[in-house]
């Protein structure tokens, strides 16, 4: 039976049932008619399902998988046909596990470097994220797996991200924040939109009918269902009738008897949750047919050199002072206990249970180099109790030295230990990075700083060792106080399992590092354009800085930057020549030379980028090119009208006003090696099918208000003095069934933001919906409800 007709078969209360999850990763079911449910796993850079169907206490107990280079790697390889083939690996993977759909891509703009979710995401520029996002859509899906592209919209901070609203100009809001999420819909055509937990203008997203049906569907022609990020809805009917289909997680957060006395009443039309059904059987349909579909899988060993191969793509060097490659047989000083437990993936619920980890120090080794090795340094999680206790043990049994555990002692002595390891080398790769808690979900980043101790490291060895090499395993941008001193510096990223491998046929030089980032690395944090009002606290985040986001900021006025978006270096040198443009039928042509004048085989990135009136050039197209040494080919772009469009507020369009526009071609955003004037000759318009969004005033900060809410934060809560040993229970029970999810010793941290609804789900179904209502009913004993404000 097609939907429609399952649909008339379905009680009131079948239809309510299939708006939500049917179990933690399960939903869609109907047992009566035997029609199954859904599963659903965590998947952006490689399977994560958990082995028992459970809250996110099973976050480290899930089955072994492929873990591939991250989205923030992934981008820097500016290879849509790559990312398409990562996309059919994560799919195949899925198969093998009988999941139907993963949680991923996720799109957000990089707003500032010190999100900390930041390695999840693409890039700082909407074109490249949306054009990423497709291709990763397509290959998942071409195994009969569905994709869910996320979070919509505006989450660009973890800090108070399910209480604080995004207040984003229209302008840029349509440019910069729902562009990416354009170009993946259109182009990727996902069986999912996954919306995000903060609030978008004033309105949660999950129950926001502008964004998820004025947007989403009537504007982009969305026809898959929109599922809720886990624990992102505040009022369930509410976000029915605004055109959510599915919320997640089922069993612990759904209110099934809300929902139908909102149906019985007519405050939820019936129209709305009929819709929500037909969308959720339809992907149940999907799921069944894609189940059965013969598709291309790839095997785990095929998996697994695909994340190699997709690595030595991704990596990106950023600076070589004839330092790189390594030669052949050379005596090097591996320094930093990253090269002996890398890290290569952030923490949160994209945490990957690896099937197997390269460890660079070992690659190295079996590349044939000369290899001494020292730790240098702590790692944070053995800087001070349990674990500072345990390396000081490991320390006296591996190299028979007692060292006190007195402050700085070990530090010491690991430095002295490096400086001696750097002194016959011929050259000293040190291997640094942050914490594996230090870019995580749940928590932004407060500094662009690695640990001080990883900085002065190297800073001494540069003053001990003329040709220091530095080799960072973090997904997002670093300040590099050491960057005039050191030869060369190779950004891993967090590369995934098989990242170890990959450094070492880089350094080596028997693969040419290709890479370009796909962010700017600032010099400093004020210089970031939202460095004034990032992350938003109090429950507003501000957007002050509008379209100027990342590069366009810094371009527009001329700033310095530690690293351009788009760089990268190569071990060979490329040429860039012939640029033609042409225009026929309102298509414009653009295409360039480019040609590798080393002498070793290496690939490149062409960016095309337009500018015109006040604003800074934007990328507009990237061409890959593999060439060996002497070859040539021809990078060729074409473009519409709509590609030098604006938005504009006060037209409610995309407006290309006539003039000349400059088009520029290069190796990145500021090493531009060739330009040309393109010309609209008409005024091209393409209005909006949708009325303009209302942004908000910023609300001023209100007085506290005693009665409690299912909104009321646990920070709110702590006010309460007879409520703090209660506090103290959930927070143990929150922890234990945080399990990885969430970094040692901050449960509470994280608590203190989150609103008093997520109980049911951050404690496993411990504390019920229903057990949510009599806390609250306890609270505001005695306590007159305040009226709403219209």
């Amino acid at each position: 039976m097609c939907a429609d007709e399952v649909l008339q078969e379905l009680t009131l209360q079948e239809k309510v049932r299939l708006a939500a999850g049917t179990t933690f990763w399960t939903f869609g079911g109907v047992p009566r008619l035997n029609i199954p449910a859904v599963a659903a796993a965590d998947g952006p850079h490689g399977l994560r399902k958990q082995n028992k169907d459970r809250g996110y206490g099973g976050t480290l107990d899930s089955v072994k998988a492929v873990c591939f280079p991250t989205s923030g790697a992934c981008a820097c390889t500016f290879d849509p046909e790559l990312l398409e083939r990562l996309g059919r690996a994560v799919g195949s993977a899925a198969r093998a596990e009988n999941v139907n759909l993963v949680l991923g891509p996720g799109v957000n703009i990089k707003r500032s470097p010190l999100c900390g979710r930041n390695f999840e995401y693409y890039s700082e520029d909407p074109f490249l994220a949306g054009k990423m996002a497709a291709a990763w859509i397509r290959g998942v899906q071409s195994t009969g797996v569905g994709a869910s592209c996320k979070h919509l919209a505006g989450n660009s901070q973890e800090t108070e991200r399910m209480i604080s609203d995004s207040r984003i100009p229209e302008e840029t809001l349509w440019e910069i924040y729902l562009e990416p999420f354009r170009i993946a819909v259109t182009e990727g055509r996902p069986w999912t939109v996954m919306g995000a937990y903060n609030m978008l203008n004033g309105t949660y997203c999950c129950e926001n009918p502008w964004l998820l049906t004025e947007v989403l569907r009537k504007q982009w022609g969305f026809a898959g269902a929109v599922i809720t990020d886990w624990g992102a809805v505040n009022d369930p009917a509410a976000s029915i009738a605004a055109g959510l289909d599915i919320e997640m997680p089922g069993n612990t957060t759904h209110d099934e008897k809300d929902i139908l006395r909102a149906a019985e009443d007519g405050a939820l039309p019936e129209e709305c949750l009929d819709r929500a059904a037909r969308k959720v059987l339809e992907l149940t349909a999907k799921a069944a047919e894609g189940a059965e579909k013969d598709a291309e899988l790839l095997s785990m060993q095929e998996q697994l050199d695909l994340a190699l191969e997709a690595e030595e793509s991704a990596a990106v060097l950023l600076k070589n002072e004839n330092a790189l490659p390594l030669k052949a047989g050379s005596r090097i000083a591996v320094i930093g206990q990253m090269a002996e437990r890398p890290r290569f993936q952030g923490g949160g619920s994209s945490r990957v249970n690896a099937v197997q980890t390269d460890i660079p120090l070992d690659e190295l080794k079996k590349e044939g180099f000369d290899v001494v090795y020292a730790p240098g340094y702590l790692l944070e999680e053995e800087k001070q109790g349990k674990g500072r206790k345990r390396f000081l043990k490991k320390l006296k049994k591996e190299r028979g030295c007692r060292v006190s555990s007195g402050a700085g002692e070990a530090e010491k002595y690991l430095a002295d230990e490096a400086y001696k390891a750097s002194e016959d080398a011929d050259a000293v790769v040190v291997f640094a990075g942050l914490s594996y808690w230090g870019e995580a979900e749940n928590f932004d980043r407060t500094t662009l700083s690695l640990p001080e101790d990883q900085d002065r490291l190297i800073e001494e060895l540069c003053r001990v060792h003329k040709n220091v090499i530095v080799c960072l395993e973090c997904g997002s941008p670093a300040a590099m106080p050491w960057i005039g001193s050191v030869q060369a510096v190779l950004q891993m990223h967090l590369g995934g399992c098989r990242m170890g491998s990959a450094c070492a046929m880089l350094l080596s030089g028997k693969v040419n590092p290709s890479g370009k980032l796909a962010e700017t690395y600032p010099l400093s944090l004020s210089d970031t354009p939202c460095s004034a009002v990032y992350p938003g606290r109090n429950g507003i985040a501000e957007y002050p800085e509008g379209c100027e986001t990342g590069y366009r900021h810094y371009n527009k006025y001329n700033k310095d930057v530690l690293f351009p978006f788009g760089h990268g270096l190569s071990y060979t040198r490329f040429d860039y020549k012939a640029l033609q443009l042409s225009c026929e039928n309102e298509q414009i042509t653009v295409s360039a030379r480019v040609k590798n004048t080393g002498d070793c085989p290496g690939a490149e990135t062409a960016q095309l980028y337009i500018g015109g009136g006040e604003r800074a050039a934007v990328l507009k197209g990237f061409r890959k090119v593999f060439l060996q040494p002497g070859e040539s080919a021809e990078c060729c772009f074409r473009l519409t009208p709509r590609d030098f469009a604006r938005f504009s507020g006060t037209e409610h369009a995309w407006i290309a006003e006539p003039g000349e526009y400059r088009v520029c071609i290069g190796s990145s955003s500021r090493d531009i090696r060739l330009s040309g004037t393109a010309v609209i000759r008409e005024k091209f318009t393409e209005p909006l099918k949708i009325a303009p969004v209302s942004v908000l005033p910023a609300k001023p900060r209100e007085e506290k208000v005693h009665y409690m809410t299912r909104n009321t934060t646990f920070r709110e809560l702590r006010s309460r003095l007879w409520v703090r040993p209660i506090l103290a229970v959930v927070s143990r029970i929150a922890r234990h069934a945080g399990g990885g999810f969430v970094a040692p010793g901050r449960t509470w941290e994280l608590m203190e933001e989150s609103p008093l609804r997520v109980l049911s789900m951050g404690t496993d179904g411990f504390i019920t919906v229903k057990g949510i209502r009599g806390i609250l009913k306890v609270l505001n004993l005695g306590k007159k409800k305040p009226k709403e404000k219209k």
